[in-house]
């Protein structure tokens, strides 16, 4: 991945290369943090689906697809197939814990709605 830098003491701008590992030879554990994947899985379900504890999403084909985009974007590595196969490995050791903190948050947000709601009524 090219990132480009600015030179404090001369002011050029260069291009640096950030070396990765390759993705292929890093377990599932180690790509999980390493692409903070949980984080952005939960990202990209909200922005899909609004419906309370509705989790289709995170069985679906879009997802592997997004994950693998995202595996592409960390290694980048044109010539390699595998993504997809790799993507699917990665969710599905996710899934569980997904679906959970997906219960977890739409409960706080209805919970929090309920306050609120009550709130305005003028009972606290």
């Amino acid at each position: 991945m090219k990132i480009n830098v600015k030179d404090k003491s001369t002011g050029a701008t260069k291009v640096a290369v950030r070396r990765v590992k390759p993705i292929w030879s890093m377990s599932d554990d180690e790509l999980i943090k390493a692409l903070d994947l949980k984080e952005k899985i939960l990202d990209w379900h909200y922005r899909v689906e609004d419906r309370y504890h509705e989790v289709s999403d995170i069985y679906s084909d879009a997802l592997v697809e997004y994950v693998a985009e995202e595996l592409y974007d960390y290694c980048q590595e044109p010539e390699f197939e595998g993504y997809e196969k790799i993507a699917g490995g990665l969710i599905s050791k996710l899934e569980d814990e997904l679906v959970e903190e997906i219960y977890e948050r739409d409960d706080d947000a209805r919970d929090f709605a309920e306050e609120v709601r009550i709130a305005r009524m003028g009972r606290y």
